[in-house]
Order: structure tokens, then sequence, then C-alpha cells
């Protein structure tokens, strides 16, 4: 209140009016100044907020990367390679040169490419499919480690995985384990145990690596003869 008979004692005085309207005013814009940034830095952390993608959005997201699968069965071991950039895939499996796309896998076969088809089905294993599969898993537990690399075990439906990544119905009960092992909020490795479903194949293994940093595939489909 003393303060308010102040401003209005030198209101009414004209010798002191002039100062008293500027104070008025730099204090008026003093808080207008206070009470915008206020209101755009929390705007700021709530967009922030609000554009942190998930693990499993980042991993649908990732646009190219390097990749091994490693499928173990009963008696052998079989190993992919493979590139993959802007929904194509170029890899190598049993010292041939594939081509997928569009779901398609086409041997590369010296100027020629034609359909063809291995005992994988690697197309369900892209990141763009598979996310279907991971992003609806049980978590079942995790584990982050001092250089910030986190394991993560999940359950899924046995029939929900067989029937996607086999084409197949099925009447199996129970659940298969998968595990992946991420960074930087980004899935690095994904191991699917696969021996709860009595079949030959036992486990699929997929490390991915270079993720988002390449440019293409150095290969072009247009510069081949389709065969059919």
């Amino acid at each position: 209140m003393n303060i308010l008979r102040s401003i209005k004692k030198n209101l009414s005085d004209p010798k002191k009016r002039s100062l008293t309207l500027l104070i008025i005013y730099i204090l008026f814009f003093i808080f207008v100044f206070v009470v915008l940034n206020s209101s755009s830095n929390s705007s700021t952390n709530n967009d922030a907020e609000t554009h942190t993608l998930s693990i499993f959005d980042n991993y649908k997201n990732m646009n190219s990367y390097q990749y091994k699968i490693i499928y173990t069965t009963n008696n052998t071991v079989d190993i992919v390679e493979g590139t993959y950039y802007n929904k194509t895939s170029l890899l190598k499996f049993n010292n041939n040169r594939y081509y997928l796309e569009n779901d398609l896998l086409y041997i590369i076969d010296n100027d020629y490419y034609y359909l063809s088809s291995i005992q994988y089905n690697i197309n369900k294993l892209l990141n763009t499919n598979f996310y279907n599969i991971i992003s609806s898993a049980k978590e079942e537990s995790s584990t982050t480690f001092t250089d910030g690399v986190k394991k993560t075990n999940y359950k899924v439906n046995s029939n929900e995985f067989y029937n996607y990544y086999f084409d197949l119905d099925s009447a199996y009960e129970g659940s298969i384990d998968i595990s992946t092992t991420s960074k930087d909020n980004y899935i690095t490795n994904i191991s699917i145990d696969l021996t709860n479903l009595n079949i030959d194949l036992t486990n699929i293994q997929i490390e991915y690596s270079n993720i988002n940093n390449i440019n293409s595939l150095e290969f072009n489909k247009e510069n081949l003869i389709y065969r059919e």
C-alpha cells in the first residue's frame, strides 16, 4: 500500500511524473518479457517430450542399416548378410547375391536378375515388417548396463509368431522368448528363441549396424536384364 501511495504522490508531482511513468513502463515490459519467455520455454519442453520417439518407433523408422541374420537349426548355422536402404535390400546368402524389393526376392546372376526364393523369409525380419511383432510383445524384464546398453526380454504368443513368419496356421500353446539389445534408444540386436515350437529352426538372431547412415545400395536394378 505504501508503494501505491508513493506512486500516486509522484504522479501528481509534475517534476516526478515523467520519471515515474518511465519506471512503470520499464517494469511492465520486463514483466511481459519474463512471462513470454517462460511460456516459450514451457512450450519447447512440451514439444521435445511430445516428439521423443519410443524405441519401437525408432526401430520402425530406421530407413537404412547393415544387417546380419543368423539362422540356427538342429544341424546347421546359416548366415545372411545384407544392406537395407529405402525399403529395398541387397543381400548375400550361400555365395549368391539377392535383391529384395516389395517382399519379392530376386537372385542376381551376372547381367540378369530373376525371381527366386530361399528357405528363410528374410522379408519378414526387415524392421518395417517385424515391427508389428516386436511392438506387441509383452515385456518381461530389462537390464541397463553402465555403458548405456540395455537388454530387454519379451514374450510373444507362439501362434502369432508362427502364423506371421511361416504364413501357416498353427495350434501352438504358450509363447516364445525374444530379447533385444539396444543403445541410445535404438535396437542393435534381436534374438528369437524358437525351441518351444519344436521345429528344426531353433533360433534367429538379427544384428544391426550403421543405422540411418547409408545413402545408397550402390546397386541399380535398371542396369540388369530381367529374366522370367
